[in-house]
C-alpha cells in the first residue's frame, strides 16, 4: 500500500459518523453510520450520506427534525 493510499483511507475513516434516529420525545429508535460528504467550517454544518430509512418513517416523514449526529474521534 502506498502512502497516498494510506492517507486516503485515513481521510475516509475520519469522515465516518454515528447517526442516531430519534422520535420527537427523544427516544432513540435506531443507530447507523454515515459519511460526511461536505462540511462548512464557518457554519459548523455538515452533509451526511446515510440511509433515509433511519431518518424517515415509512410514510416518508422525518422522525424528528432535530436528529442527532455524532462524529467519532479520529485518532490515527
Amino acid at each position: 500500500m502506498s502512502l497516498d493510499d494510506r492517507d486516503m483511507i485515513l481521510d475516509v475513516a475520519c469522515s465516518v459518523v454515528n447517526v442516531s434516529a430519534t422520535e420527537p420525545d427523544g427516544n432513540v429508535v435506531v443507530y447507523c453510520t454515515g459519511i460526511i460528504t461536505e462540511y462548512d467550517e464557518v457554519g459548523k454544518c455538515a452533509k451526511v450520506l446515510s440511509s433515509s430509512s433511519i431518518m424517515c418513517s415509512e410514510e416518508g416523514k422525518l422522525r424528528d427534525p432535530n436528529q442527532k449526529v455524532y462524529q467519532f474521534t479520529c485518532q490515527m
